[in-house]
C-alpha cells in the first residue's frame, strides 16, 4: 500500500502539550510553524520526510456531498454495527477479525490512518465519506497523501479552538 515507513515510528501518544504547540504556531497562510525567527516549512518534502508516505498525482477530495451513497461506502460501512464510527470502533475491527477480503482490511488501515494522523472531527468520528475516491482500480500509491495532509492541517487549524471540551 506504500505506508510501510508510517508503521516504523515508535510514538504511543502524543501529549496534548506539544499538539498545543505545534498548531499555536502553526500560519496557514504561509503554510509554516514559526518558532522564534526561524520558520519551518509544511509543504509535500517536510511531509515526505516526516512520514515517507506514497504520493501519486489523483488529488484526495474530501468535497463530494454524495460520498456516503457509493456502493463501497455503504459496503463498508455496513460491516459496523453503529451510525456513527469512531477510531476506537475501527481499531476493534481492525484487530478482533482476520480480514478474508483484502480490500476492507486495506479501507480500514486508510481510514484509521486518516482518522488518527490527518483527520480532525470532534470526538475521533471517522470520516468515512472518503472511501468513495478508492476504487480499486487506483492503488494507494496513486492518492496525493502529502497535499492531502496539508490542505487538512489547514482547515483543522481554522477550524479548531483552544481548549474547546466539544
Amino acid at each position: 500500500m506504500g505506508f510501510s515507513k508510517i508503521l516504523k515510528l515508535k510514538v504511543d501518544e502524543i501529549k496534548s502539550v506539544l499538539g498545543h504547540f505545534v498548531v499555536d504556531r502553526l500560519d496557514t497562510r504561509n503554510t509554516v510553524i514559526r518558532l522564534g525567527e526561524q520558520t519551518t516549512k509544511v509543504d509535500k518534502e517536510a511531509v515526505r520526510k516526516l512520514l515517507g508516505l506514497p504520493c501519486g498525482g489523483i488529488r484526495v477530495n474530501v468535497d463530494n456531498k454524495e460520498a456516503g451513497k457509493h456502493p463501497l461506502v455503504s459496503r463498508w460501512r455496513g460491516r459496523f454495527s453503529r451510525c456513527i464510527i469512531s477510531c476506537k470502533d475501527l481499531e476493534d475491527k481492525i484487530t478482533e477479525i482476520e480480514y478474508e477480503d483484502e480490500e476492507m482490511f486495506q479501507l480500514d488501515f486508510v481510514m484509521l490512518f486518516i482518522s488518527t494522523m490527518v483527520g480532525c472531527t470532534m470526538n475521533g468520528i471517522v470520516m468515512y465519506t472518503l472511501l468513495y475516491m478508492f476504487d480499486m482500480d487506483h492503488g494507494f500509491r496513486e492518492h496525493d497523501w502529502f497535499q492531502f495532509i496539508i490542505d487538512s492541517v489547514k482547515v483543522c487549524k481554522n477550524h479548531w479552538e483552544r481548549c474547546d471540551k466539544k
